[in-house]
This record gives structure tokens, sequence and C-alpha cells, in this order.
């Protein structure tokens, strides 16, 4: 997250409908040269406050800005050091309910598939006579998704 607490909300709202056991939350800091930022920021991170079922709630707040490709970045290589997998979602990412599930299904099955590195919820698919598929490709385009697996630290984005 960052400086969209409106956002952010609704795809906190989307996670709460699913309870789970855990939830890591990250927020970049404001930017120096932006006020704005400075109420925004802190609004996301009060989301960690409206956990109302029982979660342990994990909380990486920046108290300065690192910009999207290193906070994002050192954010990925932080939720890692906790976990083997998971799914990761950006504030502006509202994912179906079913997605939850798709993901938990293929993240018990690749967990340890070193050619799976990602499982993402994109609405293009595959018909295939009359049936929707999904889609295996080598590039993946989406901005949440699950995980199976990324070696702390590894976790690099590219100018």
């Amino acid at each position: 997250m960052f400086n969209r607490p409106a956002q952010a909300l609704r795809v906190f709202e989307r996670i709460r409908e699913v309870k789970p056991e855990s939830l890591y939350l990250t927020v970049d800091g404001p930017r120096p040269d932006r006020l704005a930022d400075n109420e925004a920021t802190k609004q996301c991170q009060e989301i960690a406050t409206l956990v109302d079922w029982p979660c342990t709630i994990h909380t990486l707040f920046r108290a300065e800005n690192l910009g999207c490709r290193q906070a994002v970045s050192s954010a990925i290589n932080w939720f890692f050091e906790h976990v083997e997998a998971g799914i990761i979602l950006e504030d502006d990412c509202l994912p179906d309910l079913t997605f939850f599930d798709f993901c938990q299904v293929l993240l018990q099955r690749y967990v340890n598939e070193p050619k799976i590195m990602h499982i993402g919820e994109l609405t293009y698919m595959v018909t295939i006579h009359g049936v929707q598929m999904p889609i295996s490709s080598p590039v993946y385009h989406t901005s949440g998704g699950g995980l199976p697996g990324v070696e702390p630290g590894n976790c690099m984005i590219s100018p």
C-alpha cells in the first residue's frame, strides 16, 4: 500500500470476507515533498487495526518513501522471510472471492515446483469448445497473485 486508502480499504474488505489466519501489510512511507501523503499513508496503516477476526498481523510500515520499485521488491522479500508461499495483492487489485480458493489449491500443489513462479488472476481466459480454461504461460501480467515460493532476498524488480 502507499497513499490510496480508499482503494486499499476495498481490497481489505475483500480479504476480510475470507478471514485469513495471518495477514502481512506493508505501507511505503510518505514522499517528503507531498504533504497529503502523510495523512494518506497513515490511513493505510490504520487498516491493520480493522482486523476483527482471529488473525496474526504482521506490518512493515516505512517511515520514509522508498519508491515503487524498492518498496515493492523489499516488501516481497520481507514477506518470504516469513512464509513459504502466499498471496500478494496490491492496493488496487480487487480479486474475486473465488481467487482465494483457486490460489490455495494451486499454491499447495506447486509450492515445491521450481518451474512455477507465479499463480495469477487475470480476466483473460481461453475458450476451448465453449469452456473457459485457465492457461499456462511463460509470461504473466497481473497486480495480484500467489507465489509458491521465492527465496528471501531474491525478488528484484527491474527498471
